[in-house]
């Protein structure tokens, strides 16, 4: 899954970019809260959701910067959060 989003990330890497990896299905996600989330984000070069039991990611946004994934269980990349 890291390497994926890491390849993935690399490929549409463009000036002034974000990337956002998804890590599962979200069908309670709208178009609003993601685009609250995202302009949060802005303020931190990279930045996560956490799960909703606390101790995994389920988004990850970075701007100008390598996505730098680290997904597995209990380990939250080492960002700045969101929202929990």
């Amino acid at each position: 899954m890291n390497s994926a989003l890491v390849r993935g990330a690399l490929e549409l890497r463009s000036p002034g970019f974000t990337t956002v990896g998804i890590r599962q299905d979200l069908p309670a996600l709208r178009p609003e809260s993601a685009a609250t989330n995202l302009t949060a984000s802005r303020l931190h070069r990279r930045s996560f959701i956490a799960d909703a039991s606390g101790v995994g990611t389920t988004i990850l946004v970075a701007h100008d910067v390598e996505l730098f994934p680290h997904f597995g269980v209990g380990r939250l990349p080492l960002t700045t959060p969101l929202a929990q």
